[in-house]
């Protein structure tokens, strides 16, 4: 969620920064109050909460559904620490 946070101040300072270019570019003036307007800035919080959430949970989702016991448990059975390392290699990447 900080990548997130960090990357929305960036693309903030760079509204800031770069809007008046922007706005003599088009002849027109273009305002981005989001400090006058709480609706923008909740909105804006909100995204970056979201994005924020979802970008840590599909990672955590996707880990959670891998076979690690398999892989723990052939490790377990094998008689030798070399053999064994072997057939850990090979179940885990069979079941990914």
């Amino acid at each position: 969620m900080i990548y997130v946070a960090l990357s929305m101040v960036l693309a903030l300072a760079l509204v800031e920064v770069l809007m008046p270019h922007f706005n003599a570019f088009l002849g027109r003036t273009i305002a981005f109050d989001y400090w006058r307007s709480p609706d923008l800035a909740i909105s804006i919080a909100g995204a970056v909460l979201l994005v924020g959430t979802l970008a840590g949970a599909y990672p955590a989702v996707v880990l959670s559904a891998s076979h690690r016991l398999g892989c723990s448990e052939s490790f377990r059975r094998s008689d030798r620490f070399a053999k064994g390392c072997g057939r850990l290699s090979s179940s885990c990447s069979s079941r990914s």
